[in-house]
């Protein structure tokens, strides 16, 4: 093994590793708070509504700001733009804890969502621009695993400390451990590439219509739109189901929660395999998996395991299992997914059309678990798990008429190395 090929392994991992803390953090704070609920409304006599309202605010903002932030990367750089929101986030989030009262929540929460805003347009362009070709699809599905992880350790941690410390201590705590993260990434991120220097070296200058018309073809609105249906499925099935099941099985909380638990603990684990799968490329029938092909196939289960749910009665151990296999192949299809974005990317605006299409999660995961909460509340528990299903199949048929309109040949923007 040469040195140059030893330089190259070393500068992926150390990228891989740096964006995936972040993207931990990212997912952590968005769901802390929330899992404080019940102390919160305890100790200060704020309705749910009202703290549902503060997810809501964050969402909003953060999905409204990922273009706008994605402009920024193409013009100034990831880097820069990446610890800015991330400290952002890391403030806002420890603020929660001295907040006087219910308004000065509402302006954290609204500071907290631009922070975050930065993670996906940041973090996909300097992958894009810095991983070597041959371990792209690891490198995003470690990137997604990251995140992944951060949502499975928020309730842990604050199960943990909160009944002890009080909703504020712990919330201040979980804060100020992300200062030493920011620290890591802010020191060791200094051989980032991103889209600023695909454009430098390609000569790009925007026009001040630039921004808006890069990001309105059909295959990017169609991206969009096929991650606010996977996110809206997803977002809802996780707010909801676990009452679902229970509504619709007479299953106990702890059969519900077991079963959800399946199904997040199986989807980072189908991530790493569709990561491998994706840069592996394996022939199937004579034919060359490609990222369409993955995305389409692992969709396609995960919303038949879930739709088998909503139309039989099966015992709690059954229902568990079918979850589980639904979130592995849910998992599966986010590295091929990130790819497939990634494949119709202007050169040099990976900024603003990554910021642009992942605003689609935001949008999927503010807007429907107030309709999944709807259908709870009006005793229509398995329509939950038949619209979960459901959104997951326009997700893939998004990705089916996406590839109508994918580019002839790619010229995805990385060090050629």
């Amino acid at each position: 093994m040469t040195d140059d090929v030893l330089v190259v392994r070393r500068r992926d991992f150390q990228v891989i590793g740096l964006v995936s803390i972040g993207h931990f953090f990212s997912h952590l704070y968005q769901v802390a708070l929330p899992f404080l609920f019940p102390l919160i409304h305890a100790d200060e006599g704020i309705s749910y509504t009202r703290l549902g309202l503060l997810v809501t605010v964050f969402y909003a903002v953060s999905g409204f700001s990922q273009t706008p932030a994605g402009i920024l990367v193409d013009r100034f750089g990831a880097r820069r733009v990446l610890v800015a929101g991330f400290g952002l986030l890391i403030t806002a989030t420890s603020l929660y804890g001295f907040a006087p009262n219910y308004a000065a929540l509402v302006v954290l929460a609204a500071a907290a969502g631009l922070g975050n805003s930065v993670f996906h347009p940041c973090q996909f362009s300097v992958l894009s621009a810095t991983i070597s070709e041959p371990r792209m699809g690891r490198a995003y599905s470690f990137h997604s695993f990251g995140g992944f992880l951060g949502y499975a350790a928020a309730p842990t941690i604050m199960g943990l400390i909160a009944p002890g410390l009080g909703w504020r201590t712990s919330i201040i705590i979980v804060g100020l451990v992300g200062f030493a993260a920011l620290a890591v990434v802010a020191l060791f991120s200094t051989g980032f590439r991103d889209s600023s220097h695909i454009r430098a070296e390609l000569g790009l200058k925007d026009t001040p219509a630039a921004p808006l018309l890069s990001v309105l073809g059909p295959a990017i609105v169609l991206s969009f739109m096929f991650f606010m249906f996977a996110a809206g499925g997803q977002s809802g099935l996780q707010s909801s189901g676990p009452a679902a099941l229970i509504g619709a099985f007479e299953t106990s909380y702890s059969q519900a929660a077991f079963a959800f638990s399946c199904f997040l603990i199986a989807a980072p684990t189908g991530i790493l395999t569709g990561g491998v799968l994706v840069d592996w490329k394996p022939t199937v029938a004579g034919v060359t998996a490609n990222e369409v092909g993955i995305t389409m196939g692992a969709f396609s289960i995960a919303a038949a395991m879930i739709l088998v749910v909503s139309l039989t009665t099966l015992a709690p151990i059954w229902i568990s299992a079918l979850l589980g296999v639904a979130g592995f192949f849910y998992g599966l299809a986010s590295p091929s997914r990130d790819l497939l974005t990634r494949a119709v990317v202007p050169p040099g605006s990976s900024g603003k059309v990554f910021g642009f299409v992942y605003s689609g999660l935001d949008a999927g995961s503010a807007t429907t678990p107030v309709i999944f909460g709807w259908l709870i509340d009006h005793d229509l528990p398995r329509i939950v798990f038949m619209l979960a299903a459901g959104l997951i199949v326009a997700a893939t048929i998004c990705i089916l008429t996406t590839r109508r309109f994918m580019p002839a040949s790619r010229a995805p923007e990385r060090q050629q190395t």
